[in-house]
């Protein structure tokens, strides 16, 4: 056996007559992360590269909606008060203007609509890269701000600074000069949470976002 394998699904229809199969939720990733999707998807780590595929509405809640539809590849507890979380999206399918591909906080990535502490910064095919914040500890990204211009759309490196309860996002073309997009302050956070990649497609069709070089220090 050699020490990386392949790993995927397969079907056979073990007939002359053709047959289909349909899956979904294949996860494959390696520890530290786990992997997690809110909707159907598939999660997959292969030499460095972290891959997301889903068709997820969006993260984002408003008076009337409340969505938080998105798949993760994540380390649990990897953040504690004083925390920089680094990512560099590789690539991002242009699902949707506002599809989102990027760095999330939250005490329980699983947790879905409920779990506090939760921020996200990302990157987007068109509208820039914005970071969004629960405000109000109820579960949902209800407030964010937004930076436009070159650079901002992948492959760029992303990094979220967190001191106590309060977070800084930037972005960055080299990883090396840092343009700060908004600091926020985390409500209901716990003194470690979760820390991972994230995709939501925000289309009705699935697409997918790469991510490699993923670090907590």
């Amino acid at each position: 056996m050699a020490a990386t394998q392949d790993a995927g699904v397969i079907h056979s229809a073990h007939s002359t007559t053709a047959g289909s199969a349909a899956f979904s939720n294949l996860r494959i990733v390696t520890s530290p992360f786990k992997a997690y999707g809110s909707i159907p998807a598939a999660v997959g780590q292969s030499q460095g590269v972290t891959s997301l595929t889903n068709a997820g509405i969006d993260t984002w809640a408003t008076s009337a909606l409340h969505d938080d539809d998105y798949s993760a590849a994540y380390q649990s507890g990897a953040t504690g008060t004083s925390s920089t979380v680094t990512v560099h999206v590789d690539s991002q399918d242009n699902t949707n203007a506002w599809g989102k591909a990027g760095l999330m906080l939250r005490n329980d990535i699983t947790g879905t609509g409920s779990s506090t502490g939760y921020l996200v910064l990302a990157a987007t095919p068109s509208k820039g890269v914005t970071m969004s914040w629960d405000s109000n500890s109820d579960g949902c990204l209800d407030s964010g701000t937004t930076k436009t211009g070159t650079g901002t759309v992948a492959p760029v490196w992303l990094r979220l600074v967190r001191n106590g309860d309060s977070v800084t996002g930037s972005y960055s073309a080299n990883g090396t000069t840092w343009t700060t997009v908004g600091t926020a302050t985390l409500t209901g956070a716990n003194s470690t949470e979760d820390a991972g990649v994230f995709f939501s497609a925000h289309a009705g069709a699935p697409g997918t976002a790469k991510f490699s070089q993923f670090s907590v220090s």
